[in-house]
């Protein structure tokens, strides 16, 4: 699996939100699911945002949630701090996992926010990283996960 590190800031912060990563996913191919979630809402949406990270921290396999569902997070967060969002072509995911290699073993596509800092994305699909280099301004190819 290829992988992406996205670097693109915009004064000391990154530029980069959510929904321009799934703008550019192909539309229900895939099965997703949550497993990590810490998204500071828009301020009419901080219930919301509760709520979701509430059922993700009991879910057991991660919280499988709808392509249009993905799309309303996206809308209604206002930065995301930590994410880890799967893609399986798969319905089998399963969350006993004993290292995210297994993740990106089993997934088709991970995308991760890592601490407020930078995007990566993973994908099975070579064409979605290349997207990513040429969308985006700041990027850092990643070496293959086996």
């Amino acid at each position: 699996m290829k992988g992406i590190r996205i670097l693109d800031l915009e004064n000391g912060v990154v530029s980069i939100k959510l929904s321009d990563i799934l703008g550019m996913l192909p539309e229900n191919s895939f099965h997703w699911y949550i497993l990590d979630s810490d998204i500071m809402p828009k301020p009419e949406e901080g219930e919301f945002i509760i709520q979701l990270e509430k059922k993700i921290s009991e879910s057991e396999k991660g919280l499988p949630i709808r392509w249009e569902e993905l799309i309303l997070l996206s809308q209604k967060s206002f930065q995301e701090i930590d994410l880890v969002i799967v893609g399986c072509k798969d319905n089998n995911f399963s969350r006993n996992y004993t290292s995210y290699n297994d993740i990106y073993a089993i997934c088709d596509i991970v995308i991760e926010m890592i601490d407020s800092s930078f995007w990566e994305v993973f994908a099975k699909d070579q064409r979605l990283i290349d997207k990513c280099a040429k969308k985006f301004k700041r990027t850092e190819l990643i070496e293959s996960i086996k």
